[in-house]
């Protein structure tokens, strides 16, 4: 903080100022002015405690004769006028030091607050930094420092990772977590509703392929499909692809529902609205297949002429039953 003294522009035509150069020169002047600079660094309230007038002079880098110098200051305001300096027993002090030399004088007080003032401000960045955010703190880890993260867990064994990624994870899933695509690309784990398909597709379709793995594409593809109807709806979509006998290939024609098939849009409707239903005796009325049923419904590609074949076919065998 900055230790200076302020001067009136009056200073040099004070009558007390006038008397001072007249009985010491300039080269009092330049004393009384080293004097204040030195009370504003050691003494800024103004009271020179301890000092004795040789002391006095010698801040004051007088160099005349001893003692002058102080009673030259005592004296500079006339008969019974107070001069620069000023005597209470044997303590010295500066003139109207502090009426005059405000600044200097509360200069400890301008220090202690701004002392003050930085310590609250460092003390509040200091709690910040070690307050601790609960919900950041993992179950079952206390102590600790709040700026250290916590520690890893352990990787898995090998054979132990190699088991959880082969096993299956649902009812009669052979399917893992994740294909191998997935995994090596970092992609996260399918969603549960996603998983729940893929298990119930495994479950109730006992007469059709079972789905193998669980890639993006699929997941996506479920995604969709669970948008038009809930998990129960599908269930009762697997339960007849399973009772019918054209979808598990009982055609003949080689064609057999899979799991991509049912993915495909348009597929689950057709089956809810009973075109792929057994009639009574047991045989497919492949009349309710039209030329439009083509490589959409079935994903192998089989050319519309082809399922006119297989409608012929259903008809002959639905009239000999």
């Amino acid at each position: 903080m900055s230790d200076d003294i302020r001067v009136e522009t009056g200073f040099l035509d004070h009558p007390k100022t006038r008397r001072l150069t007249r009985r010491l020169g300039d080269g009092g002047l330049v004393a009384l002015i080293r004097l204040w600079l030195y009370a504003s660094r050691f003494f800024p309230k103004g009271i020179l405690t301890g000092f004795i007038p040789g002391d006095i002079e010698e801040a004051a880098g007088w160099a005349g004769a001893p003692g002058e110098f102080v009673l030259a200051l005592m004296e500079a305001g006339g008969p019974g006028r107070a001069g620069f300096l000023d005597l209470a027993g044997d303590v010295y002090s500066l003139h109207n030091w502090r009426r005059r030399q405000s600044f200097a004088y509360f200069r400890p007080e301008r220090s202690a607050q701004a002392q003050r003032a930085n310590d609250a401000r460092w003390g509040k960045i200091r709690e910040e930094k070690q307050r601790v955010d609960p919900d950041r703190i993992p179950d079952g880890i206390q102590g600790g420092s709040p700026d250290r993260n916590p520690p890893l867990p352990p990787p898995l064994p090998k054979d132990l990772k190699k088991d959880l990624l082969s096993k299956p994870h649902g009812l009669d899933s052979h399917a893992p977590l994740l294909d191998d695509s997935d995994s090596r690309n970092g992609t996260a784990p399918a969603p549960a509703y996603v998983k729940a398909f893929f298990d119930l597709w495994n479950a109730e379709a006992v007469s059709l392929p079972k789905a193998r793995e669980l890639s993006a594409a699929r997941c996506r593809a479920i995604k969709a499909r669970m948008k038009e109807r809930p998990l129960e709806a599908w269930r009762e979509v697997f339960r007849r692809m399973n009772a019918s006998r054209f979808l598990c290939g009982g055609s003949g024609g080689g064609f057999r529902a899979d799991f991509s098939w049912i993915l495909a849009s348009g597929n689950a409707l057709k089956v809810i609205e009973g075109r792929y239903d057994d009639r009574k005796g047991g045989n497919f009325d492949g009349s309710r297949l039209g030329e439009a049923d083509g490589p959409t419904d079935i994903p192998g590609g089989t050319k519309p002429g082809k399922y006119s074949a297989l409608c012929e076919t259903a008809k002959v065998r639905g009239s000999g039953s």
